[in-house]
């Protein structure tokens, strides 16, 4: 990456502004832009002694506060194209309509330029802090795509060690707390809508229900089939859009190792979780895990045949009378 900036702040405070930045990937000509990218963490004199080891600091900053104003990027030009390669679904041989359209209801650069944008406009924040005392860590990500579309998570962790924060995450730490909010402008859903349904022979609604449709074999093909609870707020989700919103709080914090070994009709209390589309709490949360197409166990696994359980007989002697033996003929 080629990186310039036209204006650099700090402050003994503990805050950096950068201004004005231009960003260049390796291998292209052209930059996406960022107005201006704002760090805030301790004041210096906290940081050098967390990075002192003489002082037996950890090095990591005790919280940090990222924020990213205006990122834009040219969609007509030739870095856009080149970024939504990664991204493209497979299209139909033969077919007019943009791979997008294909997909769940995925986005991509080109359809956002096929539909009339010529810029990509987005937000994002970063934050961490961290209570050494308390071994916990808590943290938040949000990213908005102005008039598209947002997402934010926030989460808590126990159990986390400096040494852990530091140098990665040894060891597996409790689920205390998780959040995450996405949520689609509506308005954009339906021209979205209304635009692939024109592009691949399709109403309105039904392209809604459609990528509702693949949006769920995605999940199946994973090996994750969800029950009917799930199923229509997935569809009521598509033809609406909205806001989906997920919480799992566990009565204690839960180690997630352990997580993964509960079956799937347990895993709903064991989070305390919670889902809600467009401010609609779902009281059923059913869904069933295939272990053939699940990606996530491994071949051998899969591959193992349930034992066979063979029947076990036992004799018994009982006394009958001569007058009662044809009761028992051909049994």
């Amino acid at each position: 990456f080629t990186i310039t900036y036209d204006d650099l702040d700090t402050s003994l405070g503990g805050s950096i502004d950068v201004d004005d930045i231009s960003i260049v990937p390796v291998g292209q000509s052209e930059a996406f832009k960022i107005t201006r990218i704002s760090i805030q963490g301790p004041d210096a004199i906290t940081y050098l002694l967390d990075n002192n080891p003489l002082a037996d600091g950890s090095g990591s900053p005790e919280y940090l506060n990222v924020l990213v104003q205006d990122l834009n990027l040219n969609l007509t030009g030739g870095l856009a194209s080149n970024l939504d390669q990664t991204y493209q679904f497979p299209t139909q041989q033969g077919s007019g309509a943009p791979a997008a359209c294909r997909g769940a209801g995925n986005m991509s650069l080109g359809l956002l330029r096929d539909m009339g944008r010529d810029n990509l406009t987005a937000d994002g924040r970063m934050f961490y802090r961290y209570d050494e005392d308390a071994r916990r860590l808590t943290g938040s990500v949000e990213l908005t795509l102005r008039d598209i579309q947002s997402v934010s998570m926030g989460l808590a962790l126990e159990n986390v060690s400096p040494q852990a924060l530091e140098y990665g995450m040894p060891g597996m730490p409790s689920l205390a707390d998780f959040r995450l909010t996405m949520q689609l402008d509506p308005e954009f859903g339906e021209e979205m809508s209304a635009y692939c349904a024109g592009r691949t022979g399709k109403t309105v609604a039904e392209y809604k229900e459609y990528t509702a449709g693949m949006f769920m074999q995605q999940l199946a093909d994973n090996g994750i089939e969800l029950g009917r609870g799930l199923e229509q707020a997935v569809l009521s989700y598509y033809r609406d859009w909205g806001e989906i919103d997920i919480i799992a709080k566990p009565p204690t914090p839960l180690n997630l190792l352990t997580l993964m070994l509960r079956p799937p009709e347990n895993i709903e209390e064991a989070l305390g979780l919670q889902v809600a589309v467009n401010d609609r709490l779902l009281t059923d949360l059913g869904f069933t895990l295939n272990q053939s197409t699940n990606p996530f166990i491994p071949e051998a696994e899969k591959k193992k045949k349930a034992p066979v359980v063979k029947p076990r007989y036992r004799m018994v002697w009982k006394e009958i009378r001569p007058s009662s033996l044809l009761q028992y003929r051909d049994r």
